[in-house]
């Protein structure tokens, strides 16, 4: 079984009110933001885990265990040759011994892997197949410690079959594209208190949790002075709705809007800042 340990403080978010056809879970999402104290952070960071675990259900006991170096487990197949095979979201493939744990065998995919392999035969000959691609919550909700892995999707079927000789295509390495300077903040901390409460709300599911999305939706922190000038445009009437980023009106008023501009603003200059 792949599992995870992905402890979240939870608070019940004061005035919520059902909005049909958009997010809701009557808690504050902001409880999620990356904490500042970096001794909570080295805490919370030891406690987000994940592994592959062999469980036997008639003892009730685990048998063992293969600690991944972070929470992002894919799908698993077990097949009759006594071999486990799973992959992850950082790009990795493997064979397990199904009795023993032990990792046998290693591909590098350069993308995440969420899903299930399939084995089957053709001609006598057995393959093993994976859906490859980079995505899962972690790709959209993931915040600063996600984006700073560099992901991307490369969306392809891996198959495998013993004695193979293919071998993927170079990849260049992800170049690093510096922080654009963002527009001058021109807002009192009342109104980034009510844009951090919308964002939260309305959007850190998608655009991410420090505004540092994983790389699948656009990274709000880095939007160009072309966003910025038509953000209302794209917030509340939808401009952008072909690309799947609806219109928020019904939900949020040109107020509201404003305030999630200037939340957003605030953090870029953060980043901005920090990069300089």
């Amino acid at each position: 079984m792949p599992t995870q340990d992905l402890p979240s403080v939870a608070l019940e978010d004061q005035g919520f009110e059902f909005a049909e056809g958009y997010w809701n879970t009557g808690t504050a999402l902001s409880t999620l933001e990356t904490p500042d104290d970096p001794l909570q952070l080295a805490a919370l960071a030891g406690m987000i885990r994940g592994q592959l675990v062999a469980w036997d259900p008639v003892t009730q006991k685990e048998v063992w265990r293969h600690q991944h170096l972070g929470p992002w487990n894919g799908g698993t197949l077990a097949t009759a040759g006594n071999l486990v095979f799973q992959g992850n979201l950082i790009g990795e493939f493997s064979a397990f011994n199904a009795q023993t744990g032990e990792k046998l065998w290693n591909y590098k995919a350069q993308t995440g892997i969420a899903a299930a392999p399939a084995t089957y035969a053709i001609n006598g000959e057995q393959y093993v197949s994976v859906a490859a691609g980079w995505g899962t919550i972690y790709a959209l909700l993931g915040g600063e410690g996600t984006a700073n892995l560099g992901f991307e999707n490369v969306s392809r079927i891996l198959g495998f079959k013993l004695g193979a000789t293919a071998s993927l295509p170079d990849r260049k390495p992800k170049r690093y594209v510096p922080f654009p300077e963002p527009p001058l903040l021109v807002a009192n901390e009342a109104t980034l208190q009510q844009g951090k409460k919308l964002y939260y709300q309305r959007c850190v599911t998608c655009h991410g949790v420090d505004v540092a999305s994983g790389g699948i939706t656009p990274v709000l922190r880095r939007s160009s002075a072309e966003v910025h000038d038509i953000w209302d445009r794209i917030v509340l009437d939808g401009a952008l709705r072909d690309s799947g980023m609806p219109g928020f009106s019904p939900v949020i008023d040109a107020e509201g809007s404003e305030a999630i501009h200037a939340f957003v603003i605030a953090t870029a200059r953060e980043a901005w800042q920090r990069q300089q």
